[in-house]
């Protein structure tokens, strides 16, 4: 047992170096995946149409009775086909282009809603630091199928959330069904 342990730790450093450098690779190229994204969501930004008047007073609202204080600005963008959140610091709501005309406004209260949920437990930043982890430990399979299960996860409890605090859960889930 003792020679085997001695014969692995001599096999692992004489190939220190190797196992550095597939490490740093590997690394490397979760991080490129990472900052593509976050590329793509600059430019999501950049590309998205604001809504004004009344829906963007609504935003403001609900988030005032969800005690959110930033200014969250809504959009539509016609390169994302789900309502997302995009930002910290200056949050926007991106809603597929059209999907307002599709929704009764019960549904799309509820879709805001779900997504000021987001906002208010700072799902962005827990999603970056599960992001950094995931670049950490890119080699593991775990941390992936853990990953998924948060961020799975993360949605049940906005969905749950939505349903407790709106309290009109037929809405809700026919704005899914749509969707």
């Amino acid at each position: 047992e003792l020679t085997n342990i001695i014969s692995k730790t001599i096999y692992m450093e004489s190939n220190i170096g190797a196992i550095v450098m597939c490490w740093s690779v590997g690394a490397l190229l979760s991080f490129l995946r990472i900052f593509s994204g976050w590329w793509y969501v600059k430019r999501l930004r950049r590309k998205a149409v604001l809504l004004g008047g009344k829906w963007n007073s609504q935003v403001q609202l609900l988030a005032a009775s969800l005690h959110i204080q930033k200014f969250i600005s809504l959009a539509e963008s016609s390169f994302i086909h789900t309502p997302v959140v995009i930002g910290h610091l200056r949050p926007m709501i991106l809603f597929p282009l059209g999907m307002c005309s599709g929704l009764s406004v019960e549904q799309i209260e509820s879709i805001i809603i779900h997504e000021l949920i987001h906002i208010k437990r700072n799902d962005y930043l827990v999603n970056v630091i599960q992001s950094f982890m995931e670049v950490i430990y890119f080699f593991n399979p775990f941390v992936w199928m853990i990953s998924g299960v948060i961020r799975q996860e993360r949605e049940y409890c906005c969905d749950d959330a939505v349903v407790k605090f709106y309290g009109n859960p037929l809405a809700y889930v026919r704005a899914l069904a749509t969707l």
